[in-house]
């Protein structure tokens, strides 16, 4: 998988599926115990520099539009 732009979130990992945002704009869900395959991806719009913070199976994320963002663990 290429992401075509820098990757300055940290990652989290939950469940064997690694989350973080990227400068695309995106939040991405990959699965970690198959190399990184990509599981989703949500666009944001702005960049995601913010690390991701998973509670009550929702990720949360800010972005660099002022907002956070709450997806489902299970398929964004």
């Amino acid at each position: 998988m290429t992401i075509g732009k820098p990757i300055r979130s940290a990652p989290i990992v939950a469940n064997n599926v690694v989350y973080f945002g990227a400068d695309d704009g995106n939040l991405y869900a990959l699965h970690a115990l198959t190399g990184g395959s990509p599981l989703w991806s949500n666009l944001i719009g702005k960049q995601i520099r913010s690390s991701p913070m998973i509670s009550n199976g929702v990720v949360y994320i800010g972005s660099d539009d002022g907002k956070l963002y709450a997806f489902y663990l299970a398929g964004g």
